[in-house]
């Protein structure tokens, strides 16, 4: 079910203290996990290969020069691969409620370029209305 540990009653201050400080050790992180994920893991495929924790993107054996939006964009996408985030997700995800200029557009053009910068804009798929979803490259439809 996702729990790390437990408790009995009674319980001592001092024992749920210690055990407080345990896990917050264990799961301390720049940002919040995505949905289904307890903790930041490195997001690979055959020609892709991204760290959070060091924030590098390899794509075909080069890095990307990402925006820090940009990363976060791909990161949130890519381990979610084949599922369609909403924009609202994406929103919650990348920029936390923290837009900054045109809300309606920030989205859409974030992805146009970091599809730019892949240089091959398929692995990203617009769902109509929806959002978007990462499709692996190699399981692209030729």
């Amino acid at each position: 079910m996702g729990s790390d540990d437990f408790l009995e009653k009674p319980l001592e201050l001092q024992e749920c203290l210690l055990r407080a400080q345990a896990l917050l050790r264990r799961y301390t992180s720049a940002a919040p996990p995505l949905p289904g994920q307890r903790c930041y893991t490195i997001v690979t495929f055959e020609n892709l290969m991204i760290d959070p924790l060091t924030r590098r993107v390899l794509y075909n054996r080069r890095e990307l020069d990402l925006t820090r939006r940009e990363f976060d964009l791909l990161y949130v996408l890519s381990s979610q691969a084949g599922r369609v985030l909403t924009h609202e997700q994406l929103r919650y995800y990348v920029w936390n409620d923290d837009f900054e200029g045109d809300e309606t557009n920030a989205i859409p053009v974030s992805v146009s370029r970091l599809r730019q910068k892949l240089g091959d804009g398929d692995c990203i798929e617009n769902v109509r209305g929806v959002g978007y979803r990462f499709i692996d490259p190699k399981c692209k439809k030729e």
